[in-house]
């Protein structure tokens, strides 16, 4: 299943639903490229690149194939709020350790962003009942929840779906892996090969550690 970008205009229905679970997830990001190995090497996000499986994700990147085409599939550590209208799940790409700088507690306020901070009027969002719109705000990169401000592009990722029967891996204990593409011929679907990734949920188990979601 792919997760789509979140935006409030998008799923107008989120509107008055509360978070009734959070949990941890691994996701799966799909992208061409032929650097699968760089940990460094910094990816591009587009709509549509964001999984719940692997089998998803190589769905997603055979649909793109074309003659001489490398893709890659990383698993990602992230965090999902389950609500009556769907699900919010934030990710962050470009980094070995997603969500490192977000405060599971409001953790200070700039005077330029201050205004666009008023609606969070909660003093942590990692919490059952809270509105799933200001969930998805105190992930924005303006957010009074970082500790430092991440970058407002390819960094924070927050996806979201209306399908309430989405099946996710909550399994963020073992190894992250990264999938590099090969061609077994234009007639078969592609292999894989992997490697471990140097991916660290730590900061996803900390902040869910926060009144008890992990």
């Amino acid at each position: 299943m792919a997760l789509s970008t979140y935006w409030e205009g998008w799923f107008p229905d989120f509107a008055e639903a509360k978070v009734e679970s959070i949990s941890p997830v691994r996701l799966y990001y799909g992208y061409a490229g032929r650097n699968a190995w760089h940990s460094t090497w910094i990816t591009t996000y587009s709509e549509g690149c964001m999984h719940a499986s692997f089998k998803s994700a190589a769905d997603f990147v055979e649909k793109k194939r074309v003659q001489g085409s490398v893709f890659n599939i990383r698993e990602m550590p992230g965090i999902a709020f389950r609500s009556s209208a769907g699900d919010i799940v934030v990710t962050q790409i470009n980094t070995t350790e997603p969500l490192s700088l977000y405060s599971a507690k409001e953790y200070y306020q700039l005077a330029h962003i201050a205004e666009w901070n008023k609606d969070l009027t909660l003093d942590s969002y990692i919490s059952l009942g809270a509105p799933i719109y200001d969930v998805a705000k105190s992930f924005s990169w303006w957010s009074k929840f970082w500790r430092s401000q991440p970058p407002v592009s390819n960094s924070v990722i927050i996806l979201a779906t209306r399908d309430s029967s989405a099946d996710y891996s909550s399994d963020i204990q073992g190894d992250f892996k990264a999938y590099v593409s090969y061609s077994k011929g234009y007639k078969y679907r592609l292999g894989w090969q992997n490697m471990s990734a140097t991916i660290s949920a730590e900061p996803i188990k900390r902040i869910l550690s926060h009144g008890g979601h992990l």
